[in-house]
């Protein structure tokens, strides 16, 4: 888990800690109420707190985002609204994608991400 005040320090770290390595950066976002419970993957990197109008900078070389609530303007009706059960559930299904990914790859015998 990385909050906002180590953004500006994530790029440089996991760059000094994994060389030459692709990094998948995984969040939950806010979203349109009909994208609640999709799972989005982007090849371009993740942009923390652009949903809350933030700019905490950007990292990773490929994104996945699961949309867990409504984009609303206040904090407190969004805690609200977020189910933690679907985050749970999201949850698993992306690592599981991920586990899956990195076993199919190593099986080949080469790079994939």
């Amino acid at each position: 888990p990385i909050t906002a005040k180590e953004v500006k320090y994530l790029k440089d770290f996991l760059r000094k800690t994994h060389p030459n390595r692709s990094i998948i950066a995984v969040d939950a976002a806010v979203g349109k109420s009909e994208d609640i419970g999709l799972i989005k993957i982007s090849s371009s990197p993740l942009s923390p707190g652009a949903g809350a109008n933030k700019q905490l900078g950007s990292f990773g070389d490929a994104t996945i985002l699961g949309v867990v609530a409504e984009k609303s303007t206040g904090n407190y009706a969004l805690f609200n609204n977020t189910r933690l059960r679907l985050v749970y559930t999201m949850a698993d299904q992306i690592s599981e994608g991920i586990a899956t990914l990195l076993h199919d790859c190593s099986a080949r015998a080469y790079h994939c991400i």
